[in-house]
């Protein structure tokens, strides 16, 4: 095999890689993604700070590169040298993990918002921050008869924005019947309590 030809059959095996339209975790729109050494940005910000922060990887989701800061932006032609030379003195920083890095404002609200502890139910006053996730699931509970599952909250690796709420008396169907999947999230199947445990 000439060397055009092995170029063209690598570059066939990397065509979702030269997809940044698209997470190639979560096959969902990206608004802004993450950036590494490696300068692969083909993860968006929810897939790598869920990663990162929930699951504890901290390495490329591509190459496996072991990345001790990332760089959360939506410029495509950005690489991580541009970063370190041009941007990072400006860039703001994450509260839980000093390695992660937002290129704005912007940026920072849109990976600060999915770990809000704020109401999850539209119109409700979403300025009130709660400290912890118990005193959130209190107020849907007495303000808007819902609340989590304890079970999806211990076992589903995602944030909690992004974890569902069900009114109390449904609740029961859920763990019972689990939930079909829909454009928001997987499906989630059925998780009886375990008396032993």
């Amino acid at each position: 095999m000439n060397n055009r030809a092995r170029a063209i059959s690598d570059a066939s095996d990397l065509g979702d890689l030269n997809d940044l339209e698209h997470c190639i975790l979560c096959c969902n729109d990206t608004k802004y993604f993450a950036m590494g050494e490696c300068n692969h940005k083909n993860v968006c910000h929810k897939c790598a700070l869920r990663t990162r922060l929930i699951l504890g990887d901290k390495k490329c989701s591509i190459c496996k590169t072991e990345l001790s800061e990332v760089v959360l932006h939506n410029n495509k032609n950005l690489t991580w040298n541009e970063f370190n030379t041009t941007l990072r003195s400006k860039a703001l920083r994450d509260k839980e993990d000093e390695g992660i890095f937002y290129v704005d404002a912007h940026a920072k609200f849109a990976g600060m918002q999915l770990r809000a502890l704020t109401c999850l139910i539209h119109g409700c006053n979403a300025e009130a921050v709660f400290p912890n996730v118990e005193s959130l699931r209190r107020h849907l509970e007495n303000a808007h008869q819902k609340t989590f599952c304890k079970i999806c909250l211990k076992g589903r690796t995602v944030f909690i924005r992004e974890q569902r709420i069900y009114h109390v008396k449904a609740l029961r169907t859920h763990i019972e019947f689990g939930d079909a999947g829909n454009e928001k999230g997987a499906e989630i199947l059925p998780h009886p309590w375990c008396d032993f445990c």
